[in-house]
């Protein structure tokens, strides 16, 4: 459907924007000048230098690199800025109203009475996110980390991973219940929503995976969830560290951003 694309375009341009403001974060301010001739001259141009710039030695030829890109950088922002705009006024003019986002335009009294025939997403996941649980219990000897939504956690790895998730915009529970069809319950690390396709799925970090006994157990919650239908690289996904090879942030936030941000 055309909203379907606009709001892919959209989502796209977000995300083009924010990776730019972040690069642009380490790059040196000002902008550069080139003068030609038999061959370019780079000047620096600040807000409070000369107005043609100081001179960048040739000894320094990177700093001429890094503003050129920034200067490239800011055009595609300006461009990116300016489609965004553009296809937001493009949609609040032309595209009518989707039948399922009726429910969203209602005021908040209005919508505590009606019943929609499509729970918007915004609604499912707050409703999704406010159903209570009792997760799994600390002993006294459990350190003590806390999540930014204050969520006591075992590990700094878990915080690094929900921090990631709440970034990314992923609805999750840490150490949710799950009842198994022996009766017995476990609780998975992350119970992870996707939004759009309303799916629950799992993620489960391994984080010793140099030691015999937890590598043991670790298979042995492997085959539980296989045993109750639920595949591993389907249903439940993993990420693995150990004292040698620490997570990898960058790496982290590629698979979960992969795994769960549905366009």
């Amino acid at each position: 459907m055309e909203q379907d694309l606009l709001l892919a375009r959209k989502n796209a341009l977000f995300d083009m924007i924010s990776r730019i403001n972040s690069t642009l974060a380490g790059l040196p301010v000002g902008k550069l000048r080139i003068k030609g001739g038999e061959r370019p001259y780079y000047y620096h141009v600040t807000p409070n230098g000369p107005a043609g710039g100081d001179y960048i030695k040739t000894s320094n030829r990177e700093l001429a690199g890094q503003l050129a890109q920034r200067d490239y950088l800011m055009c595609v922002l300006r461009a990116a800025e300016s489609e965004l705009d553009a296809l937001s006024r493009f949609e609040k003019r032309h595209l009518p109203v989707q039948p399922e986002a009726v429910y969203e335009t209602l005021t908040p009294y209005r919508q505590a009475l009606v019943d929609p025939i499509n729970l918007p997403d915004s609604e499912y996941v707050r409703r999704w996110a406010s159903e209570s649980y009792e997760g799994k219990s600390f002993t006294p000897d459990d350190p003590a980390f806390y999540s930014p939504r204050n969520e006591r956690m075992r590990s700094k790895s878990e915080i690094l991973i929900a921090n990631t998730l709440t970034d990314l915009g992923v609805p999750y529970r840490y150490e949710a219940p799950l009842s198994l069809k022996n009766g017995k319950t476990i609780y998975p690390d992350f119970t992870i929503l996707r939004v759009r396709s309303r799916k629950v799925c799992y993620f489960e970090h391994c984080g010793r995976m140099d030691d015999s006994d937890y590598l043991h157990r670790f298979m042995r919650r492997e085959q539980q969830y296989i045993a109750n239908g639920l595949i591993p690289g389907r249903d439940v996904f993993m990420s693995f560290e150990s004292a040698t090879d620490p997570l990898n942030t960058l790496s982290l936030r590629e698979e979960l951003r992969a795994l769960f941000v549905e366009q």
